[in-house]
């Protein structure tokens, strides 16, 4: 189930205290924050490279921020590597390992910023449609 289906089917639970206070400040949490988050941390970057582009933000700063969103996605990957691995006892290679890293890397630098945002829009965009 999509995270706004979701939301939509279990709607009555919202700030609803019947259902204890879990689930009464959790669905406002993912309304709030995790259903924009597939839009705004792409257009977060896409905003913090043109920014560094334009000399609006120092390169110095720039070249921090991607530091931090590099070891972040880095961390990111290895959390899956060590849940896959220690959940589903799954062996991995130290090739494989590199790889994701990498991907991980450039998925950072290159995709998030320029392919991310206009995709998820779009597709946003086409399923409200249908």
């Amino acid at each position: 189930m999509r995270l706004d289906a979701g939301l939509w089917k279990y709607r009555v639970m919202m700030l609803n205290p019947r259902y204890g206070f879990v689930r009464m400040a959790r669905l406002p949490y993912m309304l709030i924050y995790e259903l924009p988050c597939p839009v705004f941390i792409p257009l977060e970057g896409a905003v913090i490279v043109a920014s560094a582009f334009l000399y609006v933000l120092n390169w110095s700063a720039f070249l921090s921020l991607m530091i931090i969103f590099t070891f972040h996605d880095t961390l990111n990957t290895a959390n899956a590597f060590v849940n896959k691995l220690y959940l589903k006892e799954e062996r991995y290679r130290f090739r494989d390992i590199l790889c994701q890293i990498f991907v991980a890397l450039a998925d950072t630098l290159l995709f998030k910023p320029y392919l991310s945002a206009p995709q998820r829009v779009w597709e946003e965009v086409s399923n409200r449609r249908s």
